[in-house]
């Protein structure tokens, strides 16, 4: 069963915009793939009543758009949820797309804990049902740093490999080449400004990949080049991509760009730990990309 929910703040609506553009980033969609995709979803669940609903093109770029006062229902958040997960995998050429409640669950479990990140840290234990503690009942916590905006939505994006990163990449001692990864990773994921932004912190750095991309004006072109660069930092033996989930990351992002290099090093790499799943996936993308 889904968790419980904590408690509604007031930015609940504008944190599930920010929630579902991460998504959308992470799996390379288009708001026009995810509205189709909802259709299909709803054509192939007509007996789910009441744990889908409906939701159009308008209702969707409201919700980007931080137009409305609450976040969706939880019918609509599954019928969106799914709705990514069938775009994404129609994307990526399998067989029989449509994902299940489960993984509904599962990404409704990641909105929460999303939403409970952006809580003040005396109420990220809290569940409904549950009364608080009085506050003379208990010494009172030892203020714990609240995680910033850009934190969340990081770890949102990319889970711990961006929490890594975010934190490498920050000063004091901050590395160009965290700065770098992350540059990439924004652009990849169609975020120029972000992007550019850690471009010109990873130059200032020192990185003179970095200070190339910069060169490159058009945006499509700098993406290009972005995916390209991200094959190179992928094969890299720096500290940092020993971390586990980094190198996929980058090579992932770039498979998703349409780079075939990309998707036959990320088949490679699937091959070399063990998940002839994943492997045959991204084999197969790779002979689809241009």
């Amino acid at each position: 069963m889904p968790s419980s929910s904590p408690p509604p703040g007031d930015n609940d609506a504008s944190l599930f915009a920010d929630f579902l553009a991460e998504l959308f980033a992470e799996h390379g969609l288009q708001q026009s793939q995810v509205v189709q995709a909802a259709e299909k979803v709803l054509q192939r669940d007509k007996g789910e009543r009441g744990r889908l609903h409906p939701v159009s093109w308008s209702t969707l770029s409201r919700t980007l758009n931080k137009k409305f006062s609450r976040p969706p229902s939880r019918a609509k958040f599954n019928t969106i949820a799914l709705a990514c997960l069938y775009a994404a995998r129609d994307t990526a050429g399998e067989a029989d797309p449509l994902p299940n409640f489960r993984e509904a669950d599962r990404l409704w479990n990641r909105w929460q804990e999303f939403r409970r990140q952006a809580l003040p840290v005396e109420l990220r234990g809290y569940r409904q049902g549950h009364q608080q503690p009085a506050a003379a009942a208990q010494p009172a916590p030892a203020k714990a740093p609240r995680k910033d905006a850009e934190q969340l939505r990081y770890e949102a994006a990319y889970g711990r490999a961006g929490a890594t990163l975010l934190a490498s990449a920050r000063p004091p001692g901050a590395d160009p080449e965290a700065a770098l990864v992350l540059a990439l990773l924004r652009l990849l994921d169609s975020h120029p400004g972000e992007g550019e932004a850690w471009l010109l912190t990873a130059q200032s750095l020192g990185s003179a990949e970095a200070g190339s991309l910069l060169e490159v004006q058009t945006p499509q072109e700098r993406k290009l080049g972005a995916a390209r660069q991200a094959v190179e930092t992928a094969a890299s033996a720096s500290n940092l991509l020993q971390e586990g989930e980094i190198r996929p990351l980058l090579l992932e992002r770039a498979a998703r760009s349409g780079l075939r290099e990309a998707a036959h090093q990320l088949a490679s790499y699937y091959a070399g730990a063990g998940e002839a799943g994943h492997a045959a996936r991204w084999s197969t993308a790779a002979v689809r990309a241009n």
